[in-house]
């Protein structure tokens, strides 16, 4: 078992796809005020992600950065009526639906916003301990990458945020995963 660790690291090592400075501006990044809410990119000018445990939808201007529209959506109370509607109808019952969100609540996607950008991730979350699980592609590889809080494991932060891979420790609580292209491993 311990071999295994060995080779998935020295695979790491020798897989020459990270970039140490990037990092750093991940590992520094200030969480939280962030809790509880996760960011993805859709479009160049939309964001979606859950904020206490609720959908939403966030448009911006391109040019000035700020929110033009919030959508807070809750799930239809039947599922299989919704269903049943045409599309129209299915649009009219979502803005029926949907809830503008609060200062509170767009001051965490601002904040989570900031960061997506910084690092130019695409998504990020964050949950009510702080623990953090981040994505996004630099050069060929692919990353995910995972904080784990004192007193919480990486199989508990690897739970909540529904991942399966396999991570290493990278640097303190810092712990990686990551697909390269021309190499082919993590």
């Amino acid at each position: 078992m311990n071999r295994i660790w060995i080779f998935i690291s020295i695979s790491v090592l020798f897989c020459q796809c990270s970039d140490a400075s990037y990092f750093k501006d991940i590992i520094a990044a200030d969480y939280s005020n962030c809790t509880d809410a996760s960011i993805s990119l859709r479009t160049s000018d939309s964001f979606d992600g859950m904020i206490d445990g609720v959908y939403y939808i966030v448009r911006i201007d391109r040019r000035t950065g700020k929110i033009e529209k919030d959508y807070r959506i809750y799930p239809p109370m039947d599922s299989t009526m919704f269903l049943r509607l045409s599309i129209e109808e299915q649009r009219e019952d979502e803005i029926n639906r949907h809830i503008p969100l609060d200062k509170s609540e767009l001051n965490r996607i601002y904040s989570l916003m900031k960061i997506l950008r910084c690092i130019d991730a695409e998504s990020v979350a964050v949950d009510k301990n702080c623990n953090v699980h981040l994505s996004f592609k630099r050069k060929d590889c692919e990353y995910a990458l995972i904080r784990v809080q004192p007193g919480y494991s990486l199989d508990d932060v690897k739970e909540r945020f529904h991942c399966q891979e396999d991570y290493v420790l990278y640097k303190d609580n810092w712990y990686v995963h990551k697909e390269c292209k021309e190499c082919k491993g993590r």
